[in-house]
């Protein structure tokens, strides 16, 4: 059974709330920068961040889904600034993405919030290994899954098609943390 809340030094990683539709629109979902590195474009209408919290953030919760995501909040004032999201793709291997607001970046808090819920995947006695790609540019999430335990186990030619590169097919590293025996 998935936690709802899940808090570390800095943040609360929780289910999604009333408020957190403008908070991520305006710190992440609608950033360029932010969205650098993402399968879709930046949003541009709420609406869209309310689609994503519902899908993501909400249903989820009520179901037991293999999809789901946290949003990330600062403890001290519980702004969203970013989202971790859990693909469950069968009894012993999850994945993992992460992103959060430009504002926020180089402050540690992804790796925060990442090695959080790196500790409660493993924690699930049936979780034996935990993987993520991202684009060889994205030195920011390179080193993140690389603090938080991740190895690189090579490359994936031509994997990712992202928006802010012209829809080309792009490399990526291929990490994985497994259960240590």
């Amino acid at each position: 059974m998935k936690p709802v809340m899940l808090l570390t030094e800095r943040l609360i990683l929780r289910r999604a709330n009333e408020n957190d539709s403008d908070d991520l629109f305006h710190n992440y979902h609608s950033d360029s920068y932010s969205s650098m590195f993402l399968t879709r474009k930046p949003y541009t209408e709420i609406d869209q961040t309310k689609k994503f919290l519902n899908e993501w953030c909400h249903l989820p919760w009520d179901n037991e889904f293999e999809k789901f995501a946290w949003v990330v909040a600062v403890g001290s004032t519980n702004e969203s600034i970013g989202v971790i999201l859990v693909e469950l793709e069968n009894t012993c291997v999850a994945q993992i993405h992460f992103g959060i607001s430009s504002n926020y970046t180089n402050q540690g808090f992804i790796t925060e919030a990442a090695g959080e819920v790196v500790r409660w995947l493993m924690s699930q006695k049936e979780i034996k290994r935990i993987w993520a790609v991202c684009d060889l540019s994205n030195q920011g999430s390179k080193r993140v899954l690389e603090k938080i335990g991740f190895k690189n186990e090579g490359i994936l030619e031509q994997k990712l098609i992202l928006p802010a590169f012209n829809y080309l097919k792009r490399d990526c590293y291929f990490y994985a943390y497994e259960r240590k025996t």
